[in-house]
């Protein structure tokens, strides 16, 4: 089954290298060649918690599934700080399709 759409997230690209030039542009050009209609949206966290902010896109998109990467940080640092992967996995209302 194909995704009706598909809505590219990238959250805080602003002086990460390693988003590249066109932040979300590779993986949207790799479903696009699949056949899905894809957009891809660049936003600031504004010092939120991203991972809330993902879930509140997702929502807002009417999203089904929440396809996203899960990066570690070290314990100390996730219980000081939060995480990304912790809070979406906490509060996910839909399914989340998680990889490493």
């Amino acid at each position: 089954m194909k995704a009706e759409a598909v809505e590219v997230l990238v959250v805080d690209h602003q002086g990460n290298p390693g988003h590249g030039q066109e932040p979300g542009s590779d993986i949207a050009r790799h479903l696009a060649r699949h056949g899905a209609r894809v957009d891809v949206r660049r936003l600031a966290s504004g010092g939120k918690d991203v991972g809330h902010l993902l879930l509140l896109e997702a929502a807002a998109f009417g999203a089904d599934l929440l396809v996203m990467g899960a990066y570690g940080h070290s314990h100390l640092r996730e219980w000081m700080f939060g995480g990304v992967t912790r809070s979406v996995l906490y509060e996910a209302g839909l399914p989340v399709l998680m990889s490493r």
